[in-house]
C-alpha cells in the first residue's frame, strides 16, 4: 500500500473512533436508549466512510485511466494510415490527423476553424480528393456524427486502383493470348480430322479391320484434343471475370440456350428436364449458359441406366440466390463432393467422354460472380450441384 493511501486510510478510521467515541459520549448523557444500538451506530458510520473513500478511490482510478486514453488518443490519430477530420456543430474543422494534413494538404493550424468543404474538396462522382496543390486522389470515405458535429474517415486508395487497372489489362491479354493460341492450335486439329476423314471415306472395302481401327484412333484422338482445347479455352476465360462490368442477364432465358446447346444429349438420352421460375443476376449470359450448359450435361453424362431426370430450382435466401440442379443419376461418395471440382479430376476416367473440367469452370465462373458452389450426394441415388449468385 502507498504512503497516500496509508494516510487516507488511517484519517478513515481515526474518524470512525472519533464518531464512536462522540456517540458514547452522547448515550452517558442519556441521548440513546442503549449502549448496542450507539456501537452499532458508530460501526454502521465507520463502514459507510470506507464505502465513500472505496468510491473515491476507484473514482479516481476511472479519471486517472480516461486522462491515459485521452492523452493516447492524439499519438494514435497520429500514427494511423486514414485520414480524420472532425468538425463542430457549424461545420468547421476542430481535429485533423496527420495522414488528413498529408492528403489535403492543409497544416493543423492552418485548417483548424475552416469550413469542412474547405479543407477536404471531394470530386463529384469520382470518389478522390482533392488537395491544395491541386492533386487529385482516390479515395473510400465515410462521415459519422459525434456529438453536434461530425468526423470524417478516408483512406487513400490509389495503390488499390493501380492494381486493380493493372489486372484488368493483364485479363485483356490473357483473353488475346488464349484467343491466338486457341485459333492457331484449332486450325491444324481441323486438317487431322479432315483428312483423316477422307481417309475413312476412301479406304478399299478389303482393307481389314485392323486398319480401319487404327484410322478410327485418328480420328477419335483429334476430335478429343479439339473438344479438351475448347474446354481449355472455356477454363481460362472464365479466370478473366470482370464482376465490375458484368450486366444483368434472366436466368431463364440462359437456362434455354443451354438446353437449345445440349438438344443432342438430350433426344439422344430421352432426358427430362424442369424448371422453375428463375431470377434475373449480375452476370454476363455466356457465363450463365456455359453454367448451365456443364451442370445439366454433367447430369446427362452420369445418368446411370435410366433416363435423366433434372430439376432446376431457385430459392431467395437473403442477399442471395440459391440455384439447384437435382439429377436422378449415380450419385457420388462423399470422399468425391470436392475433388469433382478441380481441373482435370474425372471419377470414372475414360468410361464417361469429357475432359475433367466442366466443374472447374462452373466453380471458376460462380466464384467470379461473388457466389459458392458444391455438390450434395448420395451413391446411387442421384446428386444435387448448388450454386448462389448475389441478388440483384
Amino acid at each position: 500500500m502507498s504512503l497516500h493511501s496509508a494516510t487516507r486510510w488511517t484519517a478513515i478510521v481515526g474518524l470512525g473512533v472519533l464518531i464512536a467515541t462522540m456517540l458514547a459520549v452522547a448515550w452517558e448523557k442519556g441521548a440513546w436508549a442503549s449502549a448496542g444500538g450507539t456501537v452499532l451506530l458508530g460501526v454502521l458510520l465507520v463502514l459507510a466512510t470506507a464505502a465513500m473513500y472505496r468510491a473515491s478511490n476507484g473514482r479516481d482510478e476511472w479519471m486517472r485511466r480516461a486522462r491515459a486514453a485521452e492523452d493516447l488518443l492524439p499519438v494514435a490519430l497520429g500514427r494511423i494510415a486514414v485520414g480524420v477530420i472532425a468538425t463542430d456543430g457549424n461545420g468547421r474543422v476542430t481535429l485533423i490527423n496527420a495522414e488528413a494534413q498529408r492528403m489535403t494538404g492543409w497544416a493543423e493550424s492552418e485548417a483548424a476553424g475552416k469550413p469542412l468543404g474547405e479543407v477536404l474538396r471531394l470530386t463529384a462522382g469520382r470518389g478522390g480528393v482533392v488537395s491544395r496543390a491541386g492533386v487529385e486522389m482516390p479515395i473510400e470515405e465515410s462521415t459519422a456524427a459525434v456529438g453536434d458535429g461530425n468526423v470524417v474517415v478516408f483512406r487513400d486508395v490509389s495503390a488499390r486502383r493501380e492494381t486493380e487497372a493493372r489486372l484488368r489489362d493483364l485479363r485483356g491479354e490473357l483473353k488475346q493470348f488464349v484467343s491466338a493460341a486457341s485459333h492457331d492450335l484449332r486450325s491444324p486439329l481441323n486438317n487431322v480430322i479432315a483428312v483423316s476423314q477422307l481417309i475413312e471415306q476412301r479406304l478399299s472395302p478389303e482393307a481389314n479391320a485392323r486398319e480401319r481401327e487404327l484410322q478410327g484412333y485418328v480420328t477419335g484422338a483429334a476430335q478429343k484434343m479439339r473438344r479438351l482445347l475448347d474446354d481449355m479455352v472455356m477454363f481460362s476465360r472464365a479466370a478473366t471475370i470482370d464482376r465490375a462490368a458484368a450486366r444483368e442477364s434472366t436466368l431463364n432465358e440462359s437456362l434455354w440456350g443451354a438446353l437449345a446447346n445440349l438438344h443432342a444429349e438430350i433426344k439422344q438420352t430421352g432426358a427430362e428436364v424442369k424448371a422453375d421460375d428463375l431470377p434475373r443476376v449480375v452476370m454476363e449470359e455466356a457465363h450463365a449458359v456455359q453454367l448451365f450448359q456443364n451442370l445439366i450435361g454433367n447430369a446427362i453424362k452420369y445418368s446411370g441406366a435410366e433416363a435423366p431426370r433434372i430439376h432446376v430450382a431457385a430459392v431467395r435466401n437473403g442477399e442471395e440466390w440459391r440455384i439447384t440442379v437435382k439429377d436422378n443419376g449415380m450419385g457420388m461418395e462423399q470422399e468425391y463432393l470436392e475433388t469433382i471440382f478441380l481441373p482435370f479430376r474425372r471419377l470414372h476416367g475414360e468410361d464417361v467422354p469429357g475432359s475433367g473440367l466442366g466443374l472447374a469452370t462452373c466453380r471458376r465462373i460462380v466464384n467470379g460472380y461473388g457466389g459458392r458452389i458444391w455438390a450434395e450426394s448420395v451413391a446411387g441415388e442421384g446428386s444435387k450441384l448448388i450454386f448462389t449468385v448475389p441478388a440483384v
